[in-house]
């Protein structure tokens, strides 16, 4: 009977259990969202580039300015072809002869600085490229996968680089 009391106390409740799964369902997606927008990567790249390496080498270095609108430090860096990529700095040390030359040295824990360029240029920090498998030509474009570590949390950007 569609006036009984039962069957509007029966629909009350349908709704009620409707509208609570709607409620549910909104505060999920919010999460969601504001989850994916707390780890996206806000990263400005600028110039990826790879030195082409010397004939029968199979190492090289590579240079990019990157600039982050958040702290942000490199785990790791990787690339299809390419055993190892690391940061890496160059310092003046004296020899054991008392000459000044030039030592190049793994930074341990790249750490981009919020709003700071972080440059990796010919002469200073550069990345290096160990194990090179194929030969690389100029024009030719690598794909590289920076990891950054954000909050405890790995977040990865692909970056382009041009061999030069």
């Amino acid at each position: 009977v569609p006036g009984h009391p039962r069957n509007i106390i029966y629909q009350e409740r349908i709704m009620r259990l409707t509208t609570m799964k709607i409620n549910y369902w909104i505060i999920f997606l919010i999460g969601v969202t504001v989850s994916a927008t707390s780890s996206a990567l806000d990263l400005n790249v600028d110039s990826p580039t790879i030195k082409a390496p010397r004939p029968g080498q199979n190492i090289s270095a590579g240079f990019v300015k990157l600039i982050s609108t958040k702290d942000l430090l490199i785990d790791s860096i990787e690339s299809e072809n390419i055993s190892k990529i690391e940061v890496h700095t160059m310092k003046m040390e004296k020899s054991t002869n008392g000459e000044t030359i030039m030592r190049m040295r793994k930074i341990e824990k790249p750490l981009l600085k919020a709003n700071k360029a972080f440059i990796l240029q010919p002469g200073a920090d550069h990345l290096m490229f160990f194990g090179i498998q194929n030969t690389l030509s100029k024009g030719e474009k690598i794909k590289v996968t920076f990891n950054f570590l954000e909050k405890a949390q790995i977040v990865s950007k692909d970056i382009i680089f041009e061999v030069r």
